[in-house]
């Protein structure tokens, strides 16, 4: 399946559905999908992905904070019982703790805790897998949690974890822009190459003296610019055409 997206890629996007009949507009063209797919991979790394189900957890997060009088807690031992009551009804949902030490995606910057962490017997944790509000609820108010947040904080910075992926990403980063920091300037060597074979076509069709002047100072204007400064960025203006 991989293959026939890019290949629809390669054909109705980048070709615009037609048949490629010559190989150098071909090989142009995958060049560009393929710089097309690095700056893509760039910009992931960079912003980073936020899937469904992490976006889900930041809105219980915010629930969570919204919760009023009714929601009531107690503590017996590792287990936490959240209660609601509503008119003459009381809910209560269990929470458990978990694996204080794991550092899954599926989690909680604010609260600094993972999918893991903490278990719970409501729909969002049991249907939907995600840490619900009632959980974000209890981090947010035990004042137990305090070990909780000390040992997961030194999980984070533990060095074989975090910085080593990120260390991986700037090292795949700097790989991928050099890699098309070199594809753009061979192909600017490759049109200016291509550009002197016309010129020298050109030149040796030349029954002017007046035009073999002129060339002979545009082309002592390059090569003045060629010898200065890296900081030049205009080329000297030619004379005009007699």
């Amino acid at each position: 399946m991989k293959l026939e997206r890019w290949h629809r890629q390669l054909k109705y996007e980048e070709a615009g559905g037609t048949v490629m009949k010559r190989l150098d507009k071909t090989i142009s063209l995958l060049l560009a999908a393929i710089a097309k797919k690095l700056l893509s991979r760039v910009i992931s790394i960079e912003r980073g992905k936020l899937t469904s189900r992490v976006a889900l957890i930041r809105k219980r997060h915010k629930g969570s904070e919204e919760m009023d009088s009714k929601y009531d807690y107690i503590q017996c031992d590792e287990k936490h019982i959240v209660t609601k009551s509503e008119g003459s009804s009381i809910f209560t949902y269990d929470i458990l703790e978990g694996n204080r030490s794991c550092r899954c995606p599926i989690r909680c910057e604010e609260c600094n805790i993972c999918i893991h962490s903490f278990s719970c017997t409501c729909v969002d944790y049991c249907i939907r897998f995600v840490i619900c509000k009632h959980i974000h609820f209890i981090q947010q108010k035990n004042n137990l949690m305090n070990s909780v947040t000390e040992d997961l904080q030194q999980t984070q910075h533990n060095p074989s974890i975090d910085i080593n992926q990120t260390e991986q990403h700037q090292i795949e980063k700097n790989a991928i822009i050099s890699n098309l920091h070199k594809a753009s300037m061979d192909s600017v060597m490759n049109t200016i190459l291509t550009e002197y074979e016309d010129i020298g076509r050109l030149i040796r069709g030349l029954k002017s003296i007046d035009q073999a002047h002129y060339v002979k100072e545009a082309f002592a204007a390059i090569k003045i610019h060629l010898k200065s400064t890296d900081n030049a960025t205009n080329l000297p203006s030619l004379p005009p055409v007699h």
